[in-house]
């Protein structure tokens, strides 16, 4: 009897053992299901977001993204620059369009100079849409090649011609005369000519955070190239094909001349008519005073920029995160002076259109109250 007892007692504990762990495993099983389709939940929720982005770049780019502080559903801009009033600039010349304010949206073209914050522009861009879609965004393929004047001209009206509302338009291109039509806003900034090839020859071969395929970007380097492993100062010891094109060298002055077939042959010719186009530019900023040249921005075309200031104040450090190139090495004294050498022109258009932009901002009285 007591035998019995012990045996029922012996299997009732094994069997309670038993049904324990299998309850366990059971419950291990469950909860890891939990955990998987929490995770594909998850997957999901990511892939809708990006599917969103790709189909509405207007959502936001940024984590600070919030402008909760104003009402945006209002439909009022946050404008921190109050626009230009009748009589506060002086009357322009004739075919003048610089420094004009603008009353009424328009197209606008910006003409993209590499390595000169044109993506932080285009990311104000997109939250100024995300927050009051009050304008759409477009951009086109890379058109910095020599090209004919008619063709570049023709691409833009039909260009132009597909959009129903006003839009900002980006891309590397030269400028384009529409000669008495009625054109674009013209729009750029430009950057210390030397500053910006050290940015451009680095990016081209390291990427920065928002663009980091280097094998791709290396790729667009065409042949004879410098490696990747080399500095700007063995670029122009081994004599590189980006360290001895004159293109490299005087990309300001001919951006800004046009399509002329004369722009990129003679230097003299080249900046001449750059600087001439320049005042059929609403305004060229310069990066290195990104904050006054977004002010200018909001102030002239307030129908279009309104938002911007504040926008840019959010953003403003996540961007330059972003978009700064992983590696740079100063290039020496002697490098630094070939350059300077190699460069006159470009540098000297620089420094005519950084006056313009610095006497600009003292018309517009920017920089003169704590908001603008």
């Amino acid at each position: 009897m007591q035998i019995k007892l012990f045996i029922r007692q012996k299997v009732s504990v094994a069997f309670e053992g038993c049904y324990r762990r299998t309850m366990m495993r059971a419950r291990y099983k469950r909860n890891s299901l939990l955990v998987w389709l929490l995770v594909l939940i998850a997957f999901a929720i990511i892939l809708v977001r990006l599917a969103m982005v790709q189909q509405n770049p207007a959502i936001s780019f940024f984590k600070k993204d919030s402008l909760n502080e104003f009402d945006i559903h209002s439909g009022l801009k946050p404008t921190m620059c109050s626009p230009v009033k009748e009589g506060d600039l002086v009357p322009p010349e004739a075919g003048v369009n610089y420094g004009q304010p603008i009353r009424q949206k328009k197209h606008v073209m910006y003409t993209s100079v590499p390595k000169c914050g044109s993506r932080s522009l285009i990311w104000i861009m997109w939250e100024i849409l995300g927050h009051f879609n009050s304008s759409d965004i477009q951009d086109f393929e890379y058109r910095l090649d020599d090209s004919i004047v008619e063709k570049e001209r023709t691409f833009l009206n039909n260009l132009l011609s597909q959009t129903s509302r006003p839009t900002f338009f980006h891309g590397h291109q030269r400028f384009v005369d529409f000669e008495g039509e009625e054109g674009p806003i013209y729009i750029s900034v430009i950057r210390e000519p030397i500053a910006r090839y050290v940015s451009w020859y680095y990016f081209m071969r390291h990427g920065d955070s928002d663009m980091n395929n280097t094998q791709q970007l290396q790729n667009m380097l065409g042949r004879n190239a410098a490696l990747p492993n080399e500095t700007i100062d063995d670029c122009f010891k081994n004599k590189r094909a980006d360290c001895t094109t004159d293109y490299h060298f005087m990309l300001n002055v001919v951006m800004f001349c046009g399509y002329h077939k004369k722009c990129s042959q003679d230097r003299a010719f080249a900046l001449t008519e750059a600087k001439k186009n320049l005042d059929k530019y609403l305004f060229v900023g310069i990066m290195e005073d990104f904050d006054g040249m977004v002010r200018v921005l909001e102030k002239l075309m307030p129908s279009f920029f309104g938002g911007g200031v504040v926008i840019y104040r959010k953003i403003k450090a996540e961007s330059v995160s972003i978009s700064k190139t992983k590696f740079k090495a100063a290039p020496s004294q002697e490098t630094v002076a070939l350059m300077r050498t190699k460069m006159k022109e470009d540098i000297e258009f620089y420094e005519y259109a950084k006056q313009k932009f610095l006497d600009l901002k003292d018309a517009l009285k920017i920089g003169t109250t704590g908001n603008c």
